[in-house]
């Protein structure tokens, strides 16, 4: 076997544990977050309850932190909406300051890029 047939099977157990409980639990909630429309988004951050807003925090933590492989094309999208990723990652923010920041319209249009791109870690 080469070498790349020996790192597949360990990439895929290191992206099962890096799934915390949190989001196991919101498992659902974050899918549908990544396939619904815009506006459906919008009005489902706006009344998120607090372990969904703490799993999409966690979920911004994983991307910043480097967990989750980028292309070039999708670290170039991700760039301009980074500082909004940062916002939901920091432990320093509230989870009231956190929704308002995810209900914004560029917060909305970054949760649905960030979950695309964690799907395969779903």
């Amino acid at each position: 076997m080469t070498q790349k047939h020996l790192i597949l099977p360990l990439l895929m157990l290191f992206r099962a544990v890096t799934m915390s409980n949190r989001m196991k639990k919101c498992r659902t909630d974050l899918q549908y977050l990544g396939k619904c429309a815009p506006k459906t988004r919008k009005l489902l951050l706006q009344n998120a309850n607090t372990d969904l807003l703490k799993a999409i925090a966690e979920a911004a933590w994983t991307v910043l932190s480097g967990e989750v492989k980028l292309t070039p094309a999708q670290r170039r999208r991700l760039v301009k909406d980074e500082s909004i990723l940062k916002q939901l990652a920091t432990k320093q923010r509230t989870v009231a300051e956190k929704r308002k920041v995810v209900a914004s319209q560029r917060g909305g249009n970054v949760i649905g890029f960030l979950f695309n791109l964690l799907k395969n870690i779903f």
